[in-house]
């Protein structure tokens, strides 16, 4: 958008030229969002990875009822090798988190779990993985210790303000904070 030459206006004129340009690019973007009938968090995704330079993505939206279909049903919707390929994204709290370990990197309070939804996500394995973080290479540096580890589901609330996500939408890119995500070693 071209609103002139800026050399000639005041402070308070770049702002408000500046403020308009804002506005009119919102108002360009809600419009593309109403047309395509795709969401903000459709939309961010998309343009991160364009920004990524991935221009080979494939989006496939899926209905309402998608999550009650059968994982075969899932597969020939998004053409799926297998039902072995189709991952969910797993958000975990910490419910014994003490704060006084916030510092330590090794010591989540959130974490994203990603899994394959042909099984179950397996606590304990999380549980051994954090401890082994914690102990490696740490010597002589507090760590929180098992008693103050328990990774559960975190509440739907919590999950859409820490990745900024609703219901059965968390992905891994785009997170609103930073979240440690553990990737399941059967998808590698």
């Amino acid at each position: 958008h071209n609103f002139g030459n800026s050399r000639n206006m005041g402070d308070s004129g770049k702002q408000e030229a500046s403020q308009e340009s804002l506005e009119e690019r919102i108002a360009h973007l809600e419009t593309q969002i109403k047309e395509t009938g795709i969401t903000y968090n459709q939309a961010r995704v998309m343009a991160f990875f364009r920004k990524q330079g991935l221009l080979s993505a494939k989006f496939k939206w899926s209905p309402n009822e998608y999550y009650d279909w059968s994982l075969d049903r899932r597969q020939k919707f998004l053409g799926a090798a297998s039902i072995h390929h189709l991952c969910k994204a797993i958000v975990l709290e910490n419910h014994h988190y003490k704060e006084q370990f916030a510092d330590d990197e090794t010591y989540p309070r959130y974490l994203i779990c990603i899994i394959q939804w042909s099984t179950r996500l397996n606590a304990e394995k999380v549980f051994k993985y954090i401890r082994q973080l914690q102990n490696s290479n740490r010597k002589g540096i507090p760590t929180a210790g098992k008693a103050a580890i328990k990774y559960r589901l975190a509440s739907e609330a919590s999950s859409a303000d820490i990745t900024g996500y609703g219901y059965n939408q968390v992905t891994p890119w785009c997170l609103e904070n930073k979240i440690p995500i553990i990737l399941s070693k059967p998808i590698l």
